[in-house]
């Protein structure tokens, strides 16, 4: 994307996220800002030219804006610091996030579930943060912002505070008149989430950025899970509706039968579950054909759907929104089906589009399992929701010691799940691709960058390969094969089990940590396996032994703990660099504490792990314990082999029945130092 105008396609591989960052954000902005000064001056000239792809595009009626996601808000952060340093720092932009971090209302932050405490507050039009009590307070905190330069999440949600005014809604209000818009990128995956800018989206410029676990994220995307306990709850929940609007009925039926049909069917089925390998879970499987059969069956037939969705829609549609002029007008219907159940059935018909949509050609890409999960609940003695904590919030979790002074205990209880699973990332990908002007991909693992179009079903036209900024004789890899007291290390589930393996395990990060100043980070496959270490080694001592040289920190399961842990991680190293002249040893020799910075132990695909800012001596060493392979007898991986095992026959069955032909590929490589970039022709064949 530059002086030649946009593509509609584009895959970035760099191994310097700093570096690509800016790259991306400076063509992008520069390309944009162009754009703004032909269309004053006349769009006719700069629509003629041609795209880098070969292809020539017609331009947009207005300018495009700019939506950048990645995977966490920590990486926004991040990308927002480094915008600052561009000449772009001025343009408008907004940041979407989720209640979770933007709520500012007290009495929803402390409930369990703010996402859906916030969605019932607001239903019901009683949050004293819905609308400023001055709007001309909102206005200048707005001025002042825009004016500072591109802003964090922490500074907006600080500057709105103040108001005060909610700055989650007001986000989305924001996102209208801005250029760019930052956001995590299951944002603009999600289809329900999506369906709030969708207008916005389209002829957008798209940049997804970390986009290594796009697959993954994009198949998420258009799943949908069905839990025994929420259809039950929202079958309550429809019940209790009908009782204080009995009008309502005749909307609300239709829903309660499309409940009560798919609990009979998960119900009966159960009995037909089959034990998936050494794991908690057993499952059933429906394939494609099949899934529709089940549908018939619970009266979601193609038929049937639309007419049960227009009967939900009627009945949200009287249900007051955000940010309304007037709330009080509804108030006769503030008896109106909880937030969960709203959820509830936004994902089920989201997910009938998918299977109906394109005359039920993605049928086959999606996978029915019923599955019967192990979930385990604390409860508490005598404590009836202290503060209305729900019994199962990750609070009370947390503690094994209630508020009130109670104890807990977990209880085992086993639920069925009915997952529908959807194989294909093309599904998602392909409705993404179709509402922008430009996609672009980027990250430093996307390679083999054939095997990722091929899997996310687009074409991209063009493609960008950088080497990696760090010289080959500044990094130092290697593969340990035997640890010192000569066991194998072989971290498979054997091994794991085995004294010796976790002994060995301890002893060289001791001895590493020992040799590398500043900063180590060690990942493990799963929080078992961690725990499993850490455990053996309070007991031989070698966590004693590894604290005299590094400050010990452990991976905190919940993301409201993340931030005063990396907090501390920094200050660790920080403050145990070695003052001028002396070495550690010498520090013992007077006295002062000898460790040498800190030690990170974390898992793989975990919090850590993820486009966090490790630069310099916050990560001077990095161990790797283990490959992180996925389960082998999951079920959702299962299904997921087996779905490629078949597309790969059928495509081999396909070319044997094809007679040869001679056909040629054109490319053409433009290379400047450090980069390639590989433009394929127009029309391309080959043998």
């Amino acid at each position: 994307m530059g002086d030649e105008g946009p593509c509609k396609a584009c895959l970035n591989l760099t191994t310097n996220a700093t570096t690509s960052t800016v790259v991306r954000l400076k063509q992008t902005d520069e390309w944009y800002e162009e754009f703004v000064e032909h269309d004053s001056a006349g769009i006719a000239s700069f629509a003629e030219k041609r795209c880098t792809c070969g292809a020539q595009e017609a331009l947009p009626e207005r300018p495009p804006r700019i939506f950048f996601g990645t995977r966490t808000h920590k990486q926004i952060s991040q990308v927002i610091r480094e915008l600052r340093k561009t000449k772009y720092a001025n343009t408008r932009m907004c940041i979407l996030s989720s209640r979770t971090h933007t709520c500012i209302n007290p009495d929803v932050r402390r409930q369990s579930n703010i996402n859906d405490a916030c969605a019932n507050l607001t239903r019901m039009g009683t949050c004293p943060y819905d609308q400023p009590k001055r709007r001309s307070d909102l206005t200048k905190c707005m001025e002042d912002l825009h004016r500072s330069g591109p802003w964090d999440l922490e500074e907006y949600v600080e500057r709105l505070s103040k108001v005060p005014v909610c700055p989650y809604f007001r986000a989305w209000k924001l996102v209208e008149t801005a250029t760019i818009v930052f956001c995590p990128y299951n944002y603009l995956l999600d289809t329900v989430v999506r369906g709030k800018v969708a207008s916005d989206l389209e002829g957008s410029i798209i940049i997804i950025d970390e986009a290594h676990n796009l697959e993954d994220a994009a198949r998420d995307a258009t799943s949908c899970t069905l839990l025994e306990k929420d259809i039950l709850t929202a079958t309550e929940d429809l019940h209790k509706l009908i009782r204080l609007r009995p009008p309502e009925k005749e909307n609300t039926q239709p829903l309660l039968n499309l409940l009560g049909s798919l609990h009979r069917v998960m119900d009966i089925t159960r009995s037909r579950l089959v034990s998936a390998g050494d794991s908690a879970n057993s499952s059933h499987v429906w394939t494609g054909s099949e899934i529709e059969g089940l549908l018939q069956t619970v009266g979601l037939g193609e038929d049937k759907f639309r007419s049960i969705r227009s009967c939900y829609q009627k009945l949200i549609s009287k249900i007051p929104t955000s940010n309304g002029p007037s709330q009080q007008s509804f108030s006769p219907y503030l008896e109106t089906p909880t937030s969960g159940t709203i959820r509830l059935f936004d994902y089920i018909f989201t997910l009938l589009g998918f299977l109906y949509g394109e005359e039920g050609h993605h049928m086959a890409d999606y996978r029915a399992v019923l599955t019967e999960v192990v979930d385990y609940e604390r409860t508490h003695g005598g404590d009836n929701g202290v503060n209305g904590l729900e019994h199962n919030s990750p609070a009370r979790w947390l503690s094994k010691v209630t508020k009130s002074g109670s104890k807990s205990r977990l209880l085992e209880s086993r639920t069925l799940s009915l997952n529908f699973w959807c194989l294909n990332p093309a599904v998602c990908m392909s409705s993404l691709a179709s509402c922008a002007h430009s996609l672009i991909l980027a990250s430093g693992t996307l390679a083999p960058l054939d095997a990722l179009a091929a899997e996310l079903g687009l074409e991209f036209p063009v493609r960008l390969e950088a080497n990696h900024v760090v010289s080959a004789d500044r990094v130092f890899a290697a593969s340990i094969a035997r640890g010192p007291g000569g066991s194998r290390l072989l971290a498979n589930y054997t091994n794991q089990n085995s004294f010796a393996f976790q002994d060995d395990i301890g002893s060289l990060i001791v001895g590493a940590c020992r040799l590398v100043p500043g900063g180590v980070l060690c990942f493990f496959p799963s929080y078992g396996l961690l725990d499993k270490l850490v455990q053996r080694w309070e007991l031989t001592g070698m966590l004693d032994k590894l604290a005299k040289v590094k400050h010990i920190l452990q991976e905190p399961r919940t993301s409201s703990d993340f931030s005063a842990w990396m907090s501390e991680f920094y200050e660790a190293i920080d403050a145990t660099r070695p003052s001028a002249g002396h070495s550690p040893r010498s520090l013992q020799d007077l006295g002062l504490p000898t460790q040498t910075g800190a030690v990170a132990l974390a898992v793989y695909r975990g919090k850590v792990s993820e486009g966090l800012d490790f630069a310099d001596d916050y990560a001077r060493l990095i161990v790797s314990v283990g490959i992180p392979f996925p389960a082998f007898k999951n079920p959702q991986v299962e299904q997921k082999r087996r779905f490629n095992d078949a597309l790969r026959a059928t495509a081999l069955t396909a070319s044997n029945n094809v007679a040869p032909s001679l056909k040629v590929t054109t490319t053409t490589e433009v290379r400047t130092p450090g980069e390639r970039e590989t433009t394929a022709g127009p029309s391309r064949v080959r043998r």
